[in-house]
């Protein structure tokens, strides 16, 4: 077992797995293991380092079911929430209801209605100049940018349009041949 390695109550009860965490070069690892004995000594403030995070949306908020009707009509997709928000994926995320805008270091602001895409990079200076979009928080250092689907006036072809685009550039070669397929 690696240096510096932990156990933590997490088992999965009468398969004798479990989950050890611990820290290498600064850095927090965790790895299932086969054996369930947790000495006592493991303090109860490094379990909240595995609990899931909040539920931070609720089905009635505004634009999530045209939303889901849009993403999930993809070949493949698949709605999961992560980090207590929903996200579509294929694979691979390409598209995330819900985040915050970074105004600064360690400000942010949170959006709970967002739309987050990924969007080409020949669209991306279009979209940057059109106020309605921001930068998302986490995600805008890697081409995604966010729409606020609660502004009166969303228009939703241009939704549809955005994640189809997202889907196109995150989606497998086989997805794409599905859709393309597609009358």
């Amino acid at each position: 077992m690696a240096r510096n390695v932990v156990p933590l109550r997490f088992t999965t009860e009468g398969s004798g797995a479990g989950l050890w965490i611990g820290r290498r070069h600064g850095l927090w690892y965790g790895v299932r293991v086969r054996r369930t004995t947790i000495p006592d000594a493991v303090p109860d403030s490094w379990l909240t380092l595995l609990m899931a995070h909040p539920v931070m949306y609720s089905d009635d908020d505004p634009g999530l079911a045209e939303l889901r009707a849009i993403c999930l009509a993809f070949p493949g997709a698949e709605e999961r929430v992560s980090h207590g928000r929903p996200t579509f994926r294929c694979g691979k995320i390409f598209a995330a209801f819900g985040g915050s805008e970074k105004l600064s270091p360690g400000d942010h602001r949170r959006v709970g209605s967002a739309l987050i895409v990924k969007i080409d990079e020949s669209e991306m200076q279009a979209i940057d100049d059109d106020p309605r979009f921001f930068v998302p928080a986490y995600y805008g250092p890697f081409g995604w940018r966010a729409l606020d689907l609660a502004d009166a006036g969303v228009d939703w072809d241009e939704v549809g349009e955005l994640v189809d685009a997202s889907y196109r550039l995150i989606a497998p070669k086989r997805r794409l041949a599905e859709l393309e397929a597609r009358p």
